[in-house]
C-alpha cells in the first residue's frame, strides 16, 4: 500500500483558509491530477484506489480507469447515512436541490456554525455532499469507522457500507459504557491542570496554526505535526534521564 499526495491546483502563495476556493480548486483539478499519478507507475501497476468518501472523484477516476476502489469513511456513520440520503429526499420531492435551503434545514438541527458560511461556500460544501453520494453507487467497498453494535440504524439503511472497528471490539466490548458529562469535564480540567501538558498543547496548537497560515500541504503538516510530538517526547526523556 502507498500513500500518494496530489497537487490541490493552488498555488503556493494563494489563500487555503478560503473553504470555498478551496474546495473548488480540488473539485475541478485533483481529479485530472490523479489520473496523471496513475498513468505515470509505469512499473508498479495500481490495483486499487482508497480514498475518503468526501473525495468522490477519486472513486470516479478509478471506475473510469477500471481500477478497483474503496471508499472510506473515519466520521460516524449517522453522519454519512444522512449525506447519502439528501439525493433521496430531493428525488421523492421532499426537499429542493438548492443547496442554500438544504443548509437551512440541517441548521436547525444543529448548533451554529460560526463564521457563518456564505452561499458559494455551502454550495461548494454541497458538491462535495454529490461527490459522496455519486461514490457510494460506483465504489467496490465502502468501508467505516465504526460497528453495527454502535450505530444500528445507518448500516441497516446502506447494507453496502461495511463496518471495520467491529473486529477490534469484542474482547473490550464490556469496557464500553457511557460517559457522563461530569467525568469529561472532570478529565478536561485534570489535564488542564498539569502546566506540563497545557504547555506542550498549547505550543502544538500555535505550530500547527502558524503552518496552515503559511499555506502548507497536508501532508507537510502531518510530518511536522509527527516530528513536534517526537522532539517534545525526547525533551521530556532527556529531562527525566539521570
Amino acid at each position: 500500500m502507498q500513500m500518494v499526495s496530489i497537487p490541490d491546483g493552488l498555488q503556493p502563495w494563494e489563500d487555503r483558509s478560503d473553504i470555498c476556493k478551496l474546495t473548488l480548486s480540488i473539485l475541478q483539478i485533483m481529479s485530472g491530477k490523479l489520473e496523471v499519478t496513475i498513468n505515470k507507475k509505469d512499473g508498479d501497476k495500481v490495483t486499487c484506489v482508497i480514498a475518503d468518501a468526501c473525495m468522490g472523484w477519486a472513486i470516479r477516476v478509478a471506475k473510469n480507469m477500471e481500477i478497483r476502489r474503496a471508499a472510506f469513511w473515519p466520521a460516524l456513520v449517522t453522519t454519512l447515512a444522512s449525506m447519502l440520503f439528501f439525493q433521496k429526499l430531493i428525488d421523492d420531492g421532499i426537499i429542493n436541490n438548492s443547496a442554500i435551503n438544504i443548509y437551512q434545514l440541517v441548521r436547525k438541527t444543529c448548533r451554529p456554525i460560526k463564521p457563518e458560511p456564505d452561499a458559494a461556500t455551502i454550495e461548494a460544501a454541497f458538491q462535495v455532499v454529490i461527490e459522496a453520494e455519486e461514490a457510494s453507487r460506483v465504489t467496490d467497498w465502502f468501508i467505516c469507522n465504526s460497528t453495527t453494535e454502535l450505530e444500528f440504524a445507518p448500516f441497516s439503511l446502506y447494507p453496502k457500507l461495511l463496518p471495520i472497528l467491529a473486529r477490534r471490539l469484542p474482547r473490550a466490548w464490556h469496557w464500553l459504557r457511557i460517559i457522563t458529562r461530569e467525568e469529561i469535564t472532570s478529565k478536561i480540567e485534570h489535564l488542564l491542570s498539569e502546566q506540563t501538558i497545557r504547555d506542550k498543547a498549547l505550543d502544538i496548537k500555535d505550530k500547527i496554526r502558524s503552518s496552515v497560515n503559511e499555506g502548507a500541504c497536508s501532508q507537510r503538516n502531518l510530518n511536522n505535526f509527527i516530528e513536534w510530538l517526537t522532539e517534545k517526547d525526547t525533551n521530556a526523556k532527556d529531562q527525566h534521564s539521570p
